[in-house]
Order: structure tokens, then sequence, then C-alpha cells
């Protein structure tokens, strides 16, 4: 995700710059890629206000079974977005032992609140609940 929003941060402020003609002169250069960064945080702005607000349609009273995959994307996407910006790393050990055709039970260590969100980002396990 955090991809997609430096595309979009980059394609937006070199639209801006080429129909502003700020490509005529050397001198543009930095303003454009003031520009670029801006424009990045701006989508970066917008995205996490889009979370915020499906985060407030969720009904948390309702029992999930079988989790949305759209929902588990976005928080999965989020993460990824929230462990690049904090400069965060996720150690995973024994990953490979990990069956893939039956139920198991994941403990983290909890070392932070984002332990479980960042397990469901780490660990191939579709879908993954949590208690």
């Amino acid at each position: 995700m955090v991809q997609i929003l430096m595309v979009l941060g980059v394609l937006t402020g070199l639209g801006v710059a080429f129909f502003n003609h700020l490509y005529t002169a050397w001198y543009h250069i930095p303003i454009v890629l003031l520009m670029c960064v801006g424009f990045f945080i701006l989508w970066a702005a917008l995205y996490l206000l889009t979370c915020l607000i499906w985060a407030a349609i969720v009904n948390i009273k309702k029992v999930e079974y079988d989790p949305n995959p759209f929902y588990q994307w976005l928080v999965v996407e989020t993460m990824k977005y929230i462990l690049f910006f904090t400069n965060s790393s996720v150690k995973v050990e024994g990953i490979e032992q990990i069956p893939k055709d039956q139920k198991c039970l994941i403990v983290a260590n909890h070392l932070s609140n984002y332990d479980p969100i960042s397990v469901m980002t780490h660990v191939p396990l579709k879908p993954l609940i949590f208690i």
C-alpha cells in the first residue's frame, strides 16, 4: 500500500508540475520534488481517514467466525503502512513449522499492542482469527 501511495504522490506531483509548466528551468526541480512529497503525505492522510471512516461503520458486536477478506486485507495493508513509517521490524521464528492443512494456535510474546495485527501481517495463514 505504501508503494501505491508513493506512486500516486509522484504522479500527482508530476502532473501538477507539467500542467503548471514547472519543467522549463532547472531550479524548478526542488519545487517539483517537494510537491511530490506533499502529495504523498496528502494521499497517505486520505488513506488513513478512509480507514477511520470504514472502522466507524463496522459492527463490533457482531461475532465473526468467518472474517471478511476485504477487512482482513485492509488491516494487513494498514499494518504494513504503519510498520514502514514507524521503522519497526517484526521477527518471526519457526514459520516453517506451521501446518498448512490444520488449525493451529499462534502465541506471541506481546511486546506491544500491535502484536496481533503484526502476526496477521507476517503469518501466511488465512483466515486468522484472534480471541
